[in-house]
């Protein structure tokens, strides 16, 4: 604990957790976690040796979770919120299920495994929650701009998604009873024969007939837990089944108050949408989940897949990097260690920052090739230099020198997504026209700006193939547009923001999560092969063509910066279409990743002269105000389907006199009669109406 919450304490940053699975010691059901199964040694559930013995004064079959194992370690963290008046708890497991609440918003801690300790009369954690969640939302909504609700397992889980069934099971135990039943019959006949002095060939069939129901009966599998996770949707509708009408209250809490829940446990990152009905899928109505923490053990299957009625997937990917295992020898040839796991090949961390009536989540990753033997010989990450540091050496052989090597580590963004309680929200599907309207709120200070996204397709998504449903999933895309009242004198306008556009980059992942990199042929600059469906698009007349959209494929959005460089084809790596010898360069240039097209329409103040201005973005990196429009491709023109790219017919468009050299997908113009100005965007941020 001191490792993981000690930085973060000497910061000054709170450390409020929730308890996890392992944390939680079960005598009947989770002895393999000790390392002897008779006698029960003073370890946690991942055999950390500690001076507490969680079964002191209890029999073998008693057990309390582990539960002196958390006060005397995490729980010591909340037992201090709730002596300071912090945090407040749920009555009868303050320690475990709490809320607080920091700069007007909510947080509430969720554990699912305290139901036993709090009541001998098990029914299950969300019956024992329900109105409790309920009362403490309610009463303080008013008072906070967001909601965030987090627990270790997932709503819906991403690592073995549906792969538990109440029939699998209830299947699975009918027939061992069926076979169980024939073996007893099959002993009861032998026995029978033997009494009644029956011949040696009746006995001899006899008992053939007894080994093969006895070998049917033992060659029959139970389940394994690896299909057995079924999330806590899956709970909360199991537990549904005792107390009808549970699942629709907890699931339409959550969306009516917009909670964001976080959770961990899947060994990988993922973004969703879960949904309080199965009509709602692949719509706005529902309520963000985020699953963080990806840097561990890989050894499970069924790594995607979304569930079929409550979620939509928005982000996935769990850094997976497979190893072959075998052992690693000395020059001596002696056996030193073993690789036996896959494990993965980034680090991540989310963080969700919140401003106001603003909310953010940032998913952050690191690469790194450690494996279990590393770390079993000590690498680690070095708080003082942020690196990665590995040891050396001939290991076991007298007199060898060991060497620390240490990498520093560059952290980027994998997956952000922001937006304000009163934002436009739309989920557009692969190949889906983006079209949304919004207006600035009511509120004092606002100038009342309006904008409209009136064409641009989702071209660029990415996929993967679940094995869970047999088939490839196109991730879907969560586009917001919030507003903001600006005082800066540069813009115009309220500041309009994008966001959702700007995170995938079209990559497709195998149902281990391996990334399917698209095999390009240099010299005719076309695709040989590869598996991602957003490579090409057809277009209005049928015919199939290759997607315009600037992205490197390498499972990971580096946002791009010059979107002259990337659409000019005159500049080194531009390529305005794919169609040409320079899309394999665009796979190798992260700087040229950029969203798909979209034509942005923004009203103009009153009181200026239209051509006087121009639509703005903001440049985080200068923290200035810059146009989002090159002079260049002004056309005296409002916006027609001909600008389209979806509409497009060539590689050059629009077609005949209206072309302006080397302008593909960056015309932008005047509507004179609505006093608005139009034009095309490719990242998401803030934009404004500014004078040239």
């Amino acid at each position: 604990m001191e490792k993981v919450a000690g930085p973060l304490t000497d910061a000054g940053i709170g450390v409020f957790p929730a308890r996890g699975n392992h944390e939680i010691v079960n005598g009947r059901n989770w002895p393999a976690w000790f390392t002897n199964e008779q006698e029960w040694e003073r370890q946690s559930v991942n055999n950390v040796f500690n001076d507490i013995n969680p079964y002191e004064g209890y029999e073998q079959v008693d057990f309390d979770q582990g539960y002196k194992l958390y006060q005397a370690y995490t729980g010591a963290l909340v037992r201090e919120h709730l002596d300071n008046g912090k945090a407040i708890g749920f009555p009868g497991a303050e320690d475990l299920v709490y809320y607080f609440i920091e700069d007007k918003t909510m947080f509430i801690a969720l554990d699912f495994y305290f139901a036993e300790l709090y009541s001998s009369a098990y029914r299950g954690t969300w019956t024992i929650l329900r109105d409790w969640l309920k009362e403490i939302i309610i009463a303080n909504a008013e008072d906070v701009d967001h909601v965030v609700a987090f627990g270790h397992e997932p709503l819906s889980t991403k690592k073995r998604p549906q792969t538990y069934q109440v029939e699998i099971y209830d299947a699975y135990v009918a027939e061992r009873i069926a076979l169980q039943e024939a073996k007893d019959a099959a002993q009861a006949t032998l026995d029978d024969a033997i009494e009644n002095n029956a011949s040696a060939e009746e006995i001899a069939f006899y008992s053939n007939a007894l080994e093969t129901a006895t070998s049917a009966y033992e060659e029959l599998e139970e389940p394994s837990l690896n299909g057995y996770d079924i999330g806590q949707l899956g709970y909360l509708q199991l537990q549904d089944e005792a107390e009808p009408g549970l699942a629709a209250d907890i699931l339409n809490l959550f969306n009516s108050y917009q909670v964001t829940y976080i959770a961990g446990h899947d060994h990988q990152y993922s973004r969703s949408l879960i949904h309080p009905t199965s009509d709602d899928k692949d719509t706005a109505n529902g309520f963000t989940q985020i699953i963080g923490g990806n840097a561990s053990w890989k050894a499970y299957e069924d790594l995607y897949g979304m569930h079929d009625e409550h979620e939509t997937g928005l982000f996935i990917n769990n850094f997976y990097d497979s190893i072959t295992g075998g052992d690693l020898t000395n020059s001596e040839g002696t056996k030193y260690a073993s690789i036996t796991s896959d494990l993965g090949n980034g680090i991540s961390f989310v963080v969700v920052e919140v401003n106001g009536r603003q909310i953010t989540s940032k998913a952050y990753y690191a690469d790194h090739t450690l494996t279990e033997v590393d770390m079993n010989l000590g690498a680690h990450y070095d708080y003082d230099t942020n690196a990665w540091c590995t040891y050396s050496g001939d290991y076991m052989v007298e007199g060898a020198v060991t060497t620390q090597a240490c990498n520093e580590v560059e952290w980027q963004v994998l997956d952000e997504n922001t937006r304000t309680t009163d934002a436009t929200i739309r989920v557009v599907a692969p190949d889906q026209n983006y079209y949304a309207h919004s207006e600035t709120p009511t509120d004092e200070g606002y100038i009342g700006s309006q904008a409209t996204i009136i064409d641009g397709y989702n071209l660029t998504y990415n996929s993967s193939y679940a094995a869970t449903v047999g088939e490839v999933e196109r991730l879907r895309e969560l586009f917001s547009i919030s507003w903001f009242v600006d005082n800066n004198a540069t813009t115009l306008s309220d500041v309009l923001y994008l966001s959702g556009n700007q995170t995938q980059e079209g990559s497709h992942f195998n149902q281990y999560g391996d990334l399917i990199a698209p095999i390009i042929d240099v010299d005719t600059g076309v695709l040989a092969e590869g598996e991602s469906a957003s490579l090409t698009y057809v277009n209005q007349n049928g015919e199939e063509v290759n997607n315009p959209t600037h992205t490197t494929r390498d499972g990971k959005f580096v946002k791009g910066t010059d979107i002259e460089a990337s659409l000019n084809p005159d500049l080194a790596n531009g390529n305005p279409s794919g169609n040409d010898a320079n899309w394999n360069g665009r796979y190798l240039a992260d700087s040229l990743d950029f969203a798909d097209a979209m034509t942005l329409v923004m009203t103009a103040p009153e009181g200026y002269v239209l051509t006087d201005l121009t639509v703005g973005r903001y440049d985080e990196a200068t923290q200035s105000w810059v146009p989002a429009f090159a002079d260049e491709c002004y056309v005296e023109s409002g916006y027609s389907d001909h600008y389209s790219t979806y509409y497009r017919l060539t590689d050059q468009h629009p077609e005949g006199g209206y072309q302006v050299a080397n302008c593909q997908q960056r015309y932008w113009g005047y509507v004179k009669d609505s006093n608005t100005i139009w034009g095309f965007v490719h990242t998401d941020g803030k934009f404004a109406v500014i004078e040239k």
